[in-house]
């Protein structure tokens, strides 16, 4: 089987390294031949195909981002494998400069450290033991994660990040997979966020809504959004379904043979596996009781005041409403103003709880940032590659069929 499996994936990296050699081939030779176009058709699409076969292939997601960022920009410069390199690293540090994108590097960093300190303090201990002492098997954890999901509603980034780190002590103990856990803590996290009355993501749509509509328009767009959500099928379906699993505890195809190694040997990830949240061990300090609202306080802190900013960021007073005024925020940079709040306020409960002093807790800062390291570096590329794809100006599916030299009016005439 092992053999086997090697084979497929030696025949996947020939595909791969033959679909990069004619890439670059057929972009140079249009170029020599003058026929640059503004579509690229099908080859608008080669980054993204590139990128999943390259994770197929290297079980390595921020080397498969960054060689299908470089691909696609050399098709943008006709070929040049130098220009395209060139053209991939001012790529990334204009991304990276991006306001919106510099908030989410920024809060990775925060939060990783904020959850450092409240493990050090002990909260997180707590809030584990108190779900450890009620939960009896597997399906219970797997239970308590999805409802942990539920809970931390405000932002999927947030939400992935804290029911993550807090579960995985537990998940662990009860040897479920840490592919099961980032299925549970994924699969909640974002549709959570999209359907929930308040998130970060809904401001972000009902701003969209509202730019779509007349300005005379009758209905409100946090109105229609809210009309919306019983149609929003994947976010209701992906919420019930992680339920469903974790309920009966019946997983299939790959899932299934994760859970299976991670009861029987032990390996709670994949051979080779290069888990995001990295290899950090959190530190706890001694002779310390731990208290839950050590973890409470900080987490309430940080929704709270990430509201409040998404209120002030968005203009919110007495002629704007507050979700007028949330689909107005700068969600992303109000978060990472809640949550450096939480840090500093957390930092001093723990201080005047003789826990430790606020030097002394830089180090549990730096190791629960360093956790977050591998995901934050994937975000660059994913960034740069999502910016690659939209220079390729290509038209949908029109440009696509053009390219294709399919003759796409034939068929309305038969």
């Amino acid at each position: 089987m092992k053999c086997k499996s090697k084979k497929y994936s030696v025949l996947l990296l020939f595909f791969v390294l033959i679909l990069i050699f004619l890439t670059t081939f057929s972009i140079a030779f249009a170029a020599e031949e003058g026929e640059t176009a503004k579509y690229y058709g099908a080859w608008s699409l080669v980054p993204s195909l590139l990128a999943v076969g390259l994770c197929l292939v290297l079980k390595e997601a921020l080397l498969s981002l960054v060689t299908a960022v470089i691909v696609g920009a050399t098709i943008l410069t006709n070929g040049n494998i130098i220009t395209g390199i060139t053209k991939t690293v001012s790529t990334m540090i204009a991304q990276i400069a991006d306001p919106w994108e510099a908030s989410i590097l920024l809060f990775f960093f925060v939060v990783g450290g904020l959850m450092g300190i409240i493990f050090y303090s002990g909260g997180a201990a707590a809030f584990v033991d108190f779900f450890r002492r009620r939960a009896k098997n597997a399906r219970s954890i797997q239970l308590f994660g999805w409802i942990g999901g539920l809970i931390i509603f405000i932002d999927d980034y947030a939400n992935a990040a804290f029911v993550g780190s807090l579960f995985r002590p537990l998940s662990d103990r009860y040897h479920i997979s840490r592919e099961k856990l980032s299925y549970i803590v994924d699969s909640t996290a974002s549709p959570v966020s999209c359907i929930f009355l308040i998130s970060t993501w809904i401001g972000f749509q009902v701003g969209l809504i509202g730019k779509a509509l007349p300005a005379d328009w009758p209905v409100k767009p946090y109105t229609i959004f809210l009309q919306s959500i019983p149609f929003n099928f994947y976010c209701l379906f992906a919420i019930a379904f992680v339920f469903m699993i974790a309920w009966t505890g019946r997983d299939f195809g790959p899932m299934l043979k994760a859970e299976y190694r991670a009861r029987t040997t032990n390996h709670l990830w994949g051979e080779n596996s290069t888990p995001l949240s990295g290899e950090s061990e959190y530190e706890v300090v001694k002779n310390v009781k731990p208290r839950m609202i050590n973890m409470i306080v900080p987490l309430v802190l940080m929704v709270g005041l990430s509201f409040f900013f998404m209120y002030k960021t968005g203009g919110g007073g007495a002629e704007k409403s507050f979700m007028e005024a949330l689909a107005d925020a700068d969600s992303m940079l109000s978060i990472v103003y809640g949550t450096f709040i939480a840090l500093f306020v957390s930092m001093i409960m723990y201080w005047i709880q003789h826990i430790d002093t606020p030097a002394n807790m830089m180090k549990p800062f730096l190791v629960g940032a360093k956790g977050m390291l591998y995901a934050s570096l994937t975000i660059c590329p994913n960034i740069a590659i999502n910016s690659s794809i939209s220079s390729f100006e290509y038209d949908s599916l029109g440009s696509i069929v053009n390219g294709s030299g399919i003759n796409h009016g034939s068929w309305l005439v038969q």
